[in-house]
């Protein structure tokens, strides 16, 4: 462990070791988000008890003992996922379809909600600024989509969709690393061989002369032959690209949401209406101050069996809405009842992840992502 790093009392690493993941989890997030003061799982949220906390689960720290003297602890670089949690019931949601037909006690279906957007880099709220690394990196990465405030629009309960998906992807891509390129890389290890790399030193000489006479001739006679054509033409072979697919980065996840809405009376047409609208408002600017537009709200999207988010399925951090399409015609002909209210409307939305989903963050026996 590095010199200097935080003091952690005993007492406070004896009451962190009793709690649970989820329960250190929440604590962590009631501090980022600025909820000083509170208690929340018992323990009453001070600064001197979130920077404790912090530390003490990125494992550099020293603990203070009774006695006064302290004992280094290991480096670690432990993540502690943050617990799913939140979700709303039907019978507290402000917009539920369908409207006439119970959810029961063990009932799948979707819970949205819509909170106000809070700017990763704003200074005030104490994202994005971490200079160590491990589960305080983690946890300042994470505070922007914590302790989010809601906003005014409705919480809305929807049927589970016909098709539900969850991809994951990454970005890997070819790159073609020369022999002395691949040495001067060893380099940067301590295994580079002196030999080799003057040996691959001859060969990219070579390979100079002739990428220069190919331009020249090309320029002089308006072909376009290439080096490697030419190297094989004359010696009877090219110059090995050594490609190697090398990672670059993680991708946001998108996914997409649909629901045929069916309305069987005239207060469940005006119920679909009020969805459709609720995420219309949700994806699109406010107007601001001064030419300037407040961005629009962000969204929770939670997949609930009863009243929590149900553990088989992929669940998603807070995101942003993309696209809202809503179809009047779903069944391929006009249809209204009286004032022209839609006999059926198919809603489909776009969102996309706010945030990065880690290894760590996938986990058996509680909902994951």
């Amino acid at each position: 462990m590095a010199q200097g790093g935080k003091t952690v009392s005993e007492t406070n690493a004896s009451v962190f070791q009793s709690l649970t993941p989820g329960q250190r989890s929440r604590i962590l997030a009631a501090g980022a988000g600025g909820q000083l003061g509170q208690e929340v799982e018992g323990v009453r949220v001070t600064q001197d008890v979130y920077d404790q906390l912090r530390a003490w689960e990125s494992g550099d720290y020293v603990t203070q003992n009774v006695d006064g003297t302290t004992q280094e602890k290991p480096d670690q670089n432990i993540i502690t996922p943050l617990a799913i949690e939140g979700g709303i019931t039907p019978s507290s949601a402000n917009l539920k379809y369908p409207l006439d037909k119970p959810y029961k006690n063990d009932s799948d279906y979707v819970s949205v909600e819509f909170f106000n957007y809070k700017p990763p880099f704003d200074a005030s709220a104490g994202n994005e600024d971490s200079t160590g690394g491990g589960a305080a990196a983690f946890f300042d990465y994470q505070a922007s989509v914590m302790n989010l405030e809601p906003s005014k629009l409705s919480s809305i309960a929807l049927p589970m969709p016909e098709d539900l998906q969850a991809q994951y992807g990454a970005n890997w891509g070819g790159a073609g690393i020369g022999a002395l390129a691949g040495q001067i890389m060893s380099a940067t290890t301590g295994t580079v061989d002196g030999d080799a790399a003057l040996s691959q030193l001859v060969g990219a000489t070579k390979r100079a002369i002739y990428d220069k006479i190919v331009k020249s001739a090309n320029k002089a006679l308006g072909t376009s032959i290439s080096t490697n054509q030419v190297i094989g033409g004359t010696t009877g072979a090219i110059v090995n690209p050594n490609v190697e697919m090398m990672y670059e980065a993680p991708e946001l996840r998108n996914f997409s949401l649909s629901f045929k809405m069916v309305a069987y009376s005239a207060a469940e047409a005006g119920v679909i209406r009020s969805i459709c609208n609720t995420f219309k408002k949700a994806m699109l600017p406010s107007a601001g101050e001064a030419g300037f537009l407040k961005v629009p709200n962000i969204c929770k999207v939670l997949f609930m069996t009863g009243s929590s988010p149900n553990p088989f399925l992929s669940q998603f951090k807070p995101c942003a809405i993309t696209n809202v399409t809503v179809n009047y015609t779903p069944d391929g002909a006009y249809a209204t009842y009286e004032q022209g209210a839609p006999v059926a409307v198919n809603l489909s939305v776009s969102l996309k992840e706010l945030k990065l989903i880690f290894a760590e963050e996938i986990t058996d026996g509680s909902a994951t992502y």
